[in-house]
């Protein structure tokens, strides 16, 4: 989750798409110890869609979860 985290906050502040050594370097000045293997597979995951788009079909996956 740290990394996804650093991911979109690199794309909140305007970064359409944040590399891995941006978000490495983020967690790093943050105090987190990045994992490179780990981010290099959420970013590859996450160039097939634009991100507004996969958190609004997350939002809608979540809204039919059981309670």
């Amino acid at each position: 989750m740290k990394h996804l985290a650093a991911y979109c906050l690199l794309a909140l502040a305007g970064n359409a798409a944040p590399t891995t050594a941006q978000v490495e370097k983020l967690l790093k000045d943050v105090g987190v110890t990045p994992s490179k293997e780990e981010i290099d597979i959420m970013i590859k995951k996450l160039t097939v869609k634009k991100l507004h788009v996969l958190c609004h079909e997350g939002k809608q996956l979540h809204a039919t979860a059981p309670l």
